[in-house]
C-alpha cells in the first residue's frame, strides 16, 4: 500500500480536531530517527508549550514508516505521514518557510531549507498556542484546557527576505531571534561590514609597503586600500580563499571600505574612477576581480558614503551583493514618497540594475541620543514594502547594538514582524504588543506614541539619526509637547504603579521625557524653561525641579542598568555628572552677560543653537559639537559684543571645542578690537593659540587673552581658522572648522 493510500484510509471528515481536551490528547509528536537538529528542536517546542499552555505532555514518537499511521500525531519535518504530493511543493519552498497543514487527523510541520521546520514550530507556538514573546525576558502562555483546531488549518509563509536582522538589544537573545525568525551575521556572513583592513592589515603591511594603501594629500595613508594595486588584489584573494576554507558554509563575504571618505588619489586609482563614474565604480572594479574567484559564494561590498551612488559602464558580477546605506534618509516620511530621500530612491533603482544581489542596511534610531524619542515607527512598514518591491534579498536594521534605547523592545518587536511579512497587519502587532508589554499602561503608552507621531507629521520637521532632540524644540518637542507627553506617560505610571514588572517598563519610556526636559534646560539656561532661575537679590541659581528631574534620571537609568547614551559610549555617569557641576558651576557671569552679538562671518548653518546669542548666554557648551556652539566652517571666527556702554575692560576668554576626529580644531589665533562709537576700532591685543597634542577625544578648552586696561563699548574678536587639516585627520573635501561658545569679557 502506498503511503498516500495509508493516510487515506484512516482519513474520517473532520471538521475540528481536538488536540488537547479537558486536559487529556491522544496526540503524538512524530520525528524520524535521523531527524535533523531543527527537527529535533521543532518537536521539542511544539512539546513543551503545550505542555505549558494545555498541561499535556506529548509523547515523542520516532518512526520511519507507515505502521504506526492509525496514531494521531503532529509529524515534524519528512515523515511517513506527509503525502508524496505534498513532497515537491514543500521541497520547492524557499529556505526558512513554514508549511504547516491538516492531514486528518494528522498535522503536518515542515519547511522550506534547514531552518524551515524550526520556523513552522515557532509559527505553530504563535498562531495556534498563542503563546507571545514581548521581549527576551517577557514570555506570555496562556492557559487551554481544551485546544482545538480546524481541520482546514493551512498556514503557508515565505519570508520576504532571506536574511533578516535586527541590530537591538532584544535581539541579542538566541530563543528570541529563534522565536521572531530574525538572523545573526554567523548564520550567514563569514565577514561582515567595513572589511578592508581585516582582510589587508595597516599593522601588518603599512611599514613595508604603504603602496598597498590610499595615496592622500601626496602621502600614503592607512585609511582605505590602493583600489588599482594588483598585489593589493592578490592579498585579499588569499585572505579570503584562507578564511572561506575555515568557514565554508558562510554565503556572504564582505569585501568593503573602511568607515572614512579618504580614498585613494594615486594616478591609478584616478583613471578608475575616470572611467566608472567614482570611486563605486572603482570598488565594484576591484570587488569583481575577486569575485571571480569564489564561484560558489557571494561576495559583498558596501554603497555608503563615496560608493553610495551606482557606478557607470560596469555591473556587478553574478556572485557581487551591493549592500546599500540608508544613512542620509529622512526618517520622517517613508523613502518612496520622501522629497529627502529622493537621492537615495535613485541609487537604489541604480544598483537593482546592476547586482542580482541587493542589500540594505537601514537605521531605526538616533545614534546620538538614545534616550530621546525617535517616532520612525510609522516608516517601518512602508520602508520595508518599498525594499520588497524592488528585489532587495537582504535587511539589516541597525538599531542601538547590545545597549538600551528608548522603545528598543518595541522597535525589534515590530521590525521582526515586518521583516518576516511586511504586508501584515501593524495595527493588530501594535495593540497585542503594547497590551501585552504595558498592560492597563497600554492605553496611554498608545495615545504618547499617537500625540507624538501626530505631532511631528504636522510639523513637517526633519527626523535624522545623527540629530539631536533640541532641533524639534519649537515643533515636536516643544516645552508645550513635553508637558502633555508627560501627563500621558504619568497617567501610564499611575496605571501600573502596583504591578513594579510593568511601572519599570513604562519608567523606561518617562527616560525619555526627563532626558529631553534635562537638555532643553541646559540649553535655555537663564531664558524660559531653563536650568536657572533669577532670585529676589538678582542672582541665578538652579531650578530644584530640574535637580530632582537629574536625580530621577540617574536613578532610573541604574535600575535598569543603562550605562550608554550614544553610539560612542558616552556614559549616564558622566552626562549626570557633568550636568551637576554645570548646575554647581552656576551662570557664567561677566561684562558681556546677555549682550548683543553680531556676527561679522557667517557660521555653519547646520548647528544654530540659539544663533549669535549662544556666545553671550551665560551657559558654557560639553564635548558635543551639536550642543550649545557655534561653528565656522573653513574661516575665521569674527563677531562683535555690544556692552551696551562704555566700560574698562582688561580681559576676555573665549571657549572653544578640540574634536579633531570632526575635523574641528583650536584657532590658531585670537585678536581683539575694541571701540568706543562702533566704527572706529582699535587692536588691543593678538595671541598665537597653541594646539598641543592632538588625540581622538573632543575637549572644550577655554582660552584667555589680556590687555591693558582700556575704556571700550564694542568689542570685535577675530579667531583665526587654520589653513588645512593635520595629515592624521586629512580627509578630502573637508576644511578645518573653529567651534566657539561662550564670550567672556572683564
Amino acid at each position: 500500500m502506498s503511503l498516500a493510500l495509508g493516510i487515506s484510509s484512516c482519513a474520517q471528515p473532520y471538521s475540528q480536531l481536538k488536540l488537547v481536551q479537558e486536559g487529556k490528547s491522544r496526540y503524538a509528536i512524530a520525528i524520524t530517527s535521523h531527524a535533523s537538529r531543527y527537527e529535533k528542536q521543532a518537536a521539542e517546542l511544539i512539546r513543551q508549550y503545550t505542555r505549558q499552555v494545555t498541561g499535556v505532555t506529548l509523547p515523542v514518537l520516532t518512526a520511519d514508516d507507515t505502521t504506526q499511521l492509525h496514531q494521531p500525531v503532529i509529524a515534524i519535518g519528512y515523515t511517513a505521514w506527509v503525502p508524496k504530493s505534498w513532497l515537491q511543493d514543500i521541497q520547492q519552498l524557499p529556505e526558512g518557510s513554514v508549511f504547516i497543514r491538516v492531514q486528518a487527523p494528522h498535522i503536518i510541520l515542515a519547511g522550506g531549507g534547514k531552518r524551515g521546520v524550526l520556523n513552522a514550530a515557532y509559527s505553530w507556538i504563535e498562531q495556534v498556542l498563542h503563546c507571545r514573546l514581548y521581549a527576551d525576558n517577557v514570555l506570555h502562555i496562556p492557559e487551554q484546557r481544551t485546544l482545538t483546531i480546524p481541520s482546514s488549518l493551512q498556514i503557508v509563509e515565505k519570508p520576504t527576505f532571506s536574511f533578516r536582522q535586527v541590530y537591538d538589544p532584544q535581539a541579542m537573545n538566541a530563543r528570541y531571534m529563534d522565536w521572531h525568525r530574525l538572523n545573526d551575521f554567523a548564520d550567514f556572513w563569514g565577514l561582515w561590514g567595513h572589511s578592508f583592513f581585516k582582510l589587508v592589515p595597516p599593522e601588518k603591511y603599512f611599514h613595508t609597503h604603504p603602496e598597498y594603501f590610499a595615496l592622500i594629500n601626496g602621502k600614503r595613508q592607512p585609511t582605505q586600500l590602493c583600489l588599482s594595486n594588483p598585489q593589493v588584489r592578490q592579498l585579499v584573494v588569499n585572505a579570503l580563499r584562507e578564511r572561506i576554507q575555515q568557514n565554508p558554509d558562510a554565503r556572504y563575504w564582505s569585501v568593503s571600505p573602511e568607515d572614512n571618505t579618504a580614498f585613494c588619489t594615486c594616478d591609478s586609482c584616478e583613471k578608475l574612477y575616470a572611467t566608472y563614474g567614482g570611486v563605486s565604480g572603482a570598488l565594484l572594479h576591484f570587488v569583481n576581480q575577486i569575485a571571480v574567484h569564489f564561484p560558489d559564494h557571494i561576495i559583498t561590498t558596501l554603497a555608503y558614503g563615496p560608493t553610495q551612488h551606482p557606478p557607470q559602464h560596469i555591473e556587478a558580477a553574478p556572485n557581487v551583493g551591493i549592500m546599500l546605506s540608508t544613512i542620509n534618509c529622512d526618517r520622517s516620511e517613508p523613502i518612496a514618497i520622501s522629497p529627502r530621500s529622493a537621492p537615495f530612491r535613485r541609487d537604489l533603482e541604480g544598483w537593482e540594475r546592476l547586482t542580482h544581489h541587493l542589500m540594505i542596511w537601514d537605521y531605526t534610531v538616533q545614534f546620538t541620543h538614545y534616550l530621546a524619542p525617535f517616532p520612525d515607527f510609522h516608516i517601518f512598514q512602508p520602508n520595508l514594502q518599498y525594499f520588497a518591491q524592488h528585489h532587495v534579498e537582504a535587511m539589516f536594521e541597525q538599531g542601538s547594538g547590545e545597549d538600551p534605547s528608548v522603545f528598543d523592545e518595541w522597535r525589534c518587536y515590530l521590525l521582526a514582524k515586518l521583516l518576516w511579512n511586511p504586508n501584515t497587519d501593524e495595527k493588530v502587532i501594535q495593540q497585542d504588543f503594547l497590551q501585552g508589554y504595558y498592560g492597563p499602561a497600554a492605553p496611554y503608552i498608545a495615545q504618547y506614541f499617537g500625540s507624538m507621531q501626530h505631532a511631528l507629521e504636522q510639523s513637517h520637521a526633519h527626523l535624522d539619526i545623527y540629530g539631536n532632540p533640541l532641533d524639534a524644540k519649537n515643533s515636536w518637542l516643544s516645552p508645550d509637547s513635553l508637558v502633555s507627553y508627560h501627563q500621558l506617560l504619568k497617567r501610564a505610571m499611575d496605571a501600573v504603579q502596583n504591578m513594579p514588572e510593568l511601572n519599570m517598563r513604562v519608567q523606561k519610556i518617562y527616560l525619555s521625557y526627563l532626558y529631553v526636559r534635562l537638555l532643553q534646560a541646559w540649553f535655555y539656561g537663564t531664558d524660559a524653561h531653563g536650568a536657572f532661575m533669577e532670585n529676589a537679590a538678582g542672582k541665578w541659581t538652579p531650578d530644584p525641579q530640574i535637580q530632582r528631574d537629574l536625580q530621577q534620571f540617574r536613578q532610573i537609568t541604574q535600575q535598569m542598568g543603562i550605562h550608554y547614551l550614544n553610539e560612542d559610549h558616552q556614559t549616564v555617569e558622566s552626562f549626570v555628572n557633568t550636568y551637576q557641576q554645570m548646575l554647581r558651576q552656576g551662570v557664567a557671569m561677566s561684562l558681556a552677560f546677555h549682550k548683543p552679538v553680531k556676527l561679522l562671518t557667517s557660521p555653519i548653518p547646520d548647528y544654530p543653537a540659539k544663533g549669535p546669542q549662544i556666545l553671550t548666554d551665560g551657559i558654557l557648551g560639553t564635548n558635543d559639537y551639536a550642543f550649545n556652539w557655534l561653528g565656522w566652517y573653513g574661516q575665521n571666527m569674527e563677531v562683535e559684543i555690544d556692552l551696551q556702554q562704555t566700560q574698562s575692560i582688561h580681559e576676555l576668554t573665549v571657549g572653544f571645542l578640540q574634536d579633531p576626529r570632526h575635523q574641528i580644531f583650536l584657532p590658531t589665533a585670537i585678536s581683539v578690537r575694541v571701540s568706543k562709537d562702533g566704527i572706529n576700532f582699535t587692536p588691543v591685543a593678538s595671541e598665537p593659540v597653541l594646539e598641543g597634542q592632538l588625540t581622538d577625544q573632543a575637549e572644550r578648552k577655554d582660552i584667555s587673552i589680556q590687555f591693558t586696561p582700556t575704556e571700550a563699548r564694542f568689542v570685535r574678536i577675530m579667531a583665526t581658522c587654520r589653513k588645512s587639516l593635520p595629515d592624521a585627520y586629512f580627509r578630502p573635501g573637508k576644511l578645518p572648522a573653529i567651534f566657539a561658545d561662550e564670550v567672556l569679557i572683564h
